[in-house]
């Protein structure tokens, strides 16, 4: 055995080179390129429209951008075609029902009931999870980390949700090796492994290398053990894994279960609106100062503000007070609703086809006009503009925050998706060669969702800036909302959903991201002309709302597409209906007919 000193200098020495080298390499990266694209703009078809972008375009089902980098296989990219095509419900395909099936087996294993788990699989000719999931479950279970990690590297080996989650992944299984090495007393090994295969691969802080690296002086195992901030549990290192290779591979533990409700002992604070059997949409306000169709509408995050758009280019800030009293005879709660307006911004760039707030609820980014390609950063609070920003292409569509407020992203039809810093308005990365419709940032801050054609869905992720193909209709979607995670009492919805608007087939479908597997389907309204803008409401994101052509406002339940409310109120299209982001249980809605409505949604 070495001595513990000479290993400690040896273990600092080797990891402080391997730190420099990193640093000099990242200079020299610096040095070369400020700003990264990953492939060059190819020219733009986008689906412009003469007058107003909400109108439907000419959608191309055969669109050019597959050919460009980035694309995934036909096989995977059609993963999700027969689920939305007409007359499928959601069991009807063959696609479906073995995704169906493949949910039940696991909710079946996870319950214990294996005997009659394997005898749904001998039936269907179908395995919860594919023969490569299996080998690697078998090399981690024996502890074989070498063999996993050269199974994980070898080219389609075993499909992952990006190129991200498998270095997740392949860090994860090392620091295991490290720490199995260091429970043996194979010094020599561990100081290898950590030295040679963690430090130089993957970009670590340098006090998550020094937490590491101090293991070494660990004598007993116990220490190690607490020292060592890692899933050592089998079991939980497996459910972790799970959640980052891809669906078709395994169904995650417990995903059939974020679909069903909570038992009544579990709800807390507030009763999930979904749960009862009808509902009723209440207007308690009016908003009039528009002199023009109001096309957008967007809540501050804090819920204190509201940012609309009209088709004169005017953004009017709106403050927005709630006051909830109960009625000491009845019991029964009261609801009011204060607003007024605080700042006109009138926009120099045409009318904007999308704001959006800052996670802080202090700036607001808007942007649009089929001919322009500026960004224009606001100071709501004062109604002053700020920073200007120019997108490479015309016909910018879309903008959407990251959750850490520092930067955003922009797309647009022209082929081009920007990534910016916004202290300083450089550009930190640019993708090509699709079509960017619609933008949905997921909560996590790594991933979002990309509408990339009027058919195609694809996942983004900021970390490696890699992508793949999510989902692919036969039917053409309008636009695509995500949900965002509530929290309210000792529960938080943590389950993400992902809305897409299918504009020929009049509907809507809800897809949970975490199995891709489509939930339900949403029907009544009319659209044949315009880009209607659903959202998702209620304390548990069970509810969705959407307006409609006809001037009516529905509210369905997320988990089986029931319908649960309808208002006719509006005397024009519906063009979104945005919901409060704190008192989830109020809506608004901005129309054709210039006016803003609040309602309020209760159980009959």
């Amino acid at each position: 055995m070495l001595p513990m000193t000479h290993i400690w200098q040896e273990s600092l020495r080797g990891i402080k080179l391997a730190l420099q080298h990193k640093r000099e390499r990242t200079a020299w990266m610096g040095m070369t390129s400020h700003v990264e694209k990953s492939s060059s703009n190819g020219g733009g078809d986008g689906r412009k429209d003469e007058g107003s972008k909400r109108k439907r375009s000419i959608f191309q089902t055969n669109d050019s951008e597959d050919d460009c980098g980035g694309g995934s296989s036909p096989r995977a990219r059609n993963q999700n075609v027969e689920a939305l095509k007409d007359g499928h419900e959601l069991f009807g395909s063959d696609q479906g029902k073995r995704k169906w099936t493949r949910l039940l087996l696991r909710e079946l294993y996870d319950l214990g009931y294996a005997e009659a788990a394997a005898c749904l699989e001998r039936e269907a000719a179908i395995c919860v999870q594919s023969g490569a999931m299996e080998t690697l479950q078998t090399h981690i279970q024996a502890h074989h980390w070498d063999a996993a990690l050269q199974f994980l590297s070898k080219a389609s080996t075993i499909k992952m949700r990006s190129t991200a989650a498998l270095r997740e992944v392949q860090l994860l299984l090392l620091k295991r090796k490290y720490v199995d090495l260091l429970l043996q007393r194979q010094l020599r090994e561990a100081l290898v492994t950590l030295q040679q295969e963690i430090v130089p691969h993957f970009d670590l802080r340098e006090e998550h290398v020094q937490e590491l690296a101090v293991l070494l002086l660990c004598n007993e195992e116990q220490q190690i053990q607490c020292l060592a901030n890692l899933l050592l549990d089998d079991g939980q290192l497996l459910a972790h894994v799970e959640t980052l290779v891809s669906a078709d591979e395994i169904v995650p533990q417990g995903a059939i279960r974020r679909m069903i409700r909570w038992e009544e002992n579990e709800r807390p604070e507030h009763s999930p609106l979904g749960f009862t059997q009808q509902l009723s949409l209440e207007c308690i306000g009016v908003l009039l100062k528009h002199n023009q169709e109001v096309h957008q509408l967007e809540f501050s995050p804090d819920g204190r503000y509201l940012a609309s758009v009209s088709q004169d280019a005017k953004i009017i800030i709106w403050s927005v007070d709630v006051l909830e009293s109960e009625d000491a005879k009845s019991g029964t709660k009261k609801i009011e609703l204060k607003s007024k307006v605080l700042h006109v911004l009138k926009c120099l760039d045409g009318t904007p086809e999308c704001i959006a707030w800052s996670p802080d609820s202090r700036s607001l980014l808007s942007c649009g006009g089929d001919e322009t390609s500026v960004i224009q950063l606001w100071n709501p609070l004062t109604g002053r503009r700020g920073r200007r920003f120019q997108h490479p292409t015309d016909s910018v569509s879309v903008i959407r925050w990251l959750p850490n407020g520092n930067q955003f992203l922009s797309g647009s039809v022209e082929k081009s998706l920007v990534l910016w810093n916004v202290d300083d308005g450089s550009m930190v990365y640019q993708w090509g060669g699709r079509r960017i419709l619609d933008i949905a940032m997921h909560p996590d801050g790594i991933q979002f969702i990309v509408l990339t054609s009027d058919v195609e869905v694809h996942a983004y992720n900021l970390q490696d800036k890699s992508d793949r193909s999510l989902l692919r209709s036969d039917h053409l979607i309008s636009c695509i909302e995500i949900s965002q995670s509530v929290a309210s009492g000792s529960k938080t919805d943590q389950a993400q959903y992902l809305l897409l608007n299918l504009i020929e087939n009049q509907d809507i479908a809800c897809l949970d991201l975490s199995t891709e597997v489509l939930t339900a389907r949403f029907k009544g309204i009319k659209q044949d002309r315009y880009i209607l803008r659903p959202s998702f409401s209620g304390y548990y994101n069970e509810l969705i709302v959407s307006g409609s052509e006809d001037g009516s406002v529905h509210c369905w339940r997320r988990e089986d597409g029931k319908l649960m409310a309808t208002v006719h109120s509006h005397s024009s299209v519906v063009n979104v209906v945005r919901t409060h982001p704190v008192h989830r249980h109020l809506l608004a809605s901005a129309s054709d007919d210039e006016t803003i409505r609040f309602w309020r949604i209760q159980s009959r």
